[in-house]
């Protein structure tokens, strides 16, 4: 059941959050430290649609989530925000105390959700966005920069460490019951992480 609702998932988008609502978790800030520090999503997925999302921290921790990930695009209009998928488009709007988000879609009733992390001194809808997805599965909303925008329902999370060589070399260690160790270079906005045979690529998603 849970794979089909991931195969469907993309169509679904808007109406599932419409169902759901959000609750907004404090932004995620990205503060000087090491350039590997930020968000990353891996520009592959399967066929079903599941990938791989990297929080690296500034005290070195790894945060590894692996689950459906849906690339969705949003851009401000008037005093609304708009998100488009694969389905249909949805408005979003934030009230004027920044606390409060209305989700609107044609023929469907409206959806206001509340904003559990502190207000941003800007209007603005960037940052991290939780809640549960219908499968019960924890899922997270990432509002970047230039319109970038992530959806992510997990199925697992591991966590671990990062540490740079002086060649620049990243090496990641997770523990996942035997440790996993991953190594990889930063190619501008792009991150290469390995491990064994296997080699996959990461965008940034840019939070300031």
């Amino acid at each position: 059941m849970f794979t089909t609702q991931l195969n469907t998932l993309r169509c679904l988008f808007a109406f599932v959050l419409m169902l759901m609502g959000l609750h907004a978790a404090p932004s995620f800030a990205q503060t000087r430290g090491d350039p590997a520090q930020g968000m990353w999503v891996s520009t592959e997925r399967t066929r079903g649609g599941l990938g791989m999302v990297y929080t690296v921290l500034a005290d070195g921790t790894v945060v590894e989530d692996f689950g459906a990930v849906v690339d969705f695009a949003w851009s401000e209009q008037d005093s609304h925000w708009t998100i488009k998928t694969d389905g249909p488009e949805m408005q979003i709007i934030l009230a004027a105390d920044g606390k409060t988000i209305t989700m609107r879609q044609a023929q469907a009733p409206d959806q206001t959700s509340f904003r559990a992390g502190p207000v941003s001194a800007e209007r603005s809808l960037i940052g991290l966005w939780r809640f549960q997805h219908g499968s019960g599965a924890p899922a997270t909303m990432v509002f970047a920069q230039r319109g970038q925008g992530v959806l992510l329902v997990q199925m697992k999370q591991r966590r671990g460490t990062m540490q740079r060589a002086d060649d620049g070399v990243l090496t990641i260690t997770l523990d996942s019951g035997q440790d996993r160790t991953l190594t990889g270079r930063l190619q501008g906005e792009i991150l290469e992480l390995s491990w064994g045979s296997k080699t996959m690529r990461f965008k940034r998603l840019v939070m300031r």
